[in-house]
């Protein structure tokens, strides 16, 4: 008995300095202090049209596009949970399809012995770059909670300005669960860099929605494939499925060895930042956090070609890696952008294994949105092939046990 009245004493005076000064009370009862649970269960249609809206309409002006106060993400977090105005969440799609039966879970940090999650809230359905504010009943009240754990947490918050609390979310969602692999820590928002704000010329372009958002398709696919076994394997074995290595910036004299490909691989996990635009080049353009891309490149991502060579060409000289290296420019048998990415895609695309396989997910060469593009669409750059290449030859020999 002294023990847990020490327990629940040193928890109380941890909560004063960190929870403003605002008393959480956690017990073992199986009933939590005889209050009723204040999990909330949420439909999307029946919110407060005030509370909720689409982001990334297409027409939408690319001024908020570019503010990344409004539009940003981190590519493992593509359902979004961020506050707003102190006592409210906000919550955000960045997926390009709807997802049903999110769950939204919290955990109070940096307090011990309290670090089980509890379920906050429960929401049917949130749609394809949906958006809603929520206020946590803890907020308004004292309020009750089960943890996942079996315990009770009872506390009244009001506010969040002490990042004591971690939220996650679940789903059986399947497209959930695809993004639910993800692992890169890329944060990504949009400029229109040099644009003149008026005319499509100079190699900078206007980034508008339509655009924004093939941008998220094509990052989503590409930390997707980085996250699946088999591109770790083909990566580490590199020579033996190609035939030929990776090399740096001094060309063949700077061969990768089998450490240069696990540092590579790691490095597709790491926290990097992209600010994506779109160019007017004939290509893209990338360095640094830049990485832009041509008009075509929005709809010939889909087909497993030209659009895949420049995305990784770009996202290669992000890494650093010049044109002397085989990451931007290469052959068949040893190139990065010339022949891995691209061919990875096509093998997960035959498989219908990508978040996003379709080209009319987004609407991208829909005639009805030909009002929101900037040039044409090359019918070539829109039919994909189906055939196999080095990547089903070693898999099938070698396959992945998942």
């Amino acid at each position: 008995m002294t023990k847990q009245l020490i327990t629940i004493f040193v928890l109380f005076v941890t909560v004063v300095i960190s929870c403003t000064k605002h008393e959480i009370k956690y017990k073992d009862d199986h009933h939590p202090f005889e209050e009723k649970l204040s999990t909330d269960t949420l439909q999307f249609k029946t919110i407060n049209e005030v509370d909720k809206r689409l982001i990334l309409q297409l027409d939408e002006p690319s001024s908020v596009v570019v503010n990344s106060s409004l539009i940003s993400f981190r590519i493992d977090e593509l359902i979004q949970v961020r506050v707003f105005n102190r006592n409210t969440l906000r919550i955000t799609s960045y997926s390009a399809l709807a997802i049903s039966n999110l769950q939204i879970y919290c955990r109070i940090s940096g307090i011990d012995d309290l670090d089980a999650k509890f379920l906050l809230l429960t929401i049917d359905s949130l749609p394809a770059f949906g958006q809603f504010e929520y206020q946590p009943a803890f907020t308004k009240e004292k309020a009750a909670y089960k943890t996942n754990n079996g315990k009770y947490v009872s506390f009244h918050q009001p506010y969040f300005d002490g990042g004591d609390f971690d939220f996650t979310i679940e789903s059986n969602d399947k497209h959930f669960q695809k993004l639910s692999t993800i692992r890169s820590k890329w944060n990504i928002s949009f400029s229109n860099f040099h644009w003149n704000g008026v005319s499509e010329a100079g190699n900078w372009r206007e980034m508008s929605p339509i655009y924004a958002r093939e941008w998220i398709a094509i990052m989503t696919n590409y930390a997707y494939m980085v996250a699946t076994p088999e591109y770790k394997e083909i990566l580490l074995n590199y020579k033996e499925v190609f035939g030929g290595d990776l090399y740096g910036n001094k060309g063949t004299a700077d061969i990768f060895t089998s450490a240069h490909y696990e540092a590579l691989y790691n490095r597709m996990f790491a926290n990097t930042t992209y600010l994506l635009g779109r160019t007017g080049m004939g290509g893209g353009l990338g360095g640094g956090t830049t990485l832009g891309a041509d008009h075509w490149i929005f709809y010939s991502h889909y087909i497993s070609r030209e659009g895949w060579h420049t995305v990784i060409h770009e996202m290669s000289h992000c890494m650093g890696y010049s044109h002397d290296s085989n990451m931007t420019y290469g052959s068949a048998k040893s190139g990065f952008a010339d022949s891995f990415v691209p061919k990875f895609h096509s093998y997960l695309r035959r498989r219908n294994e990508l978040p996003y396989n379709d080209p009319n997910i987004l609407g991208f060469i829909k005639p009805e949105n030909k009002k929101y593009l900037k040039l044409g669409i090359e019918q070539s750059f829109t039919r994909p092939d189906f055939k196999t290449n080095e990547i089903d030859s070693y898999l099938e020999l070698n396959p992945i046990k998942k």
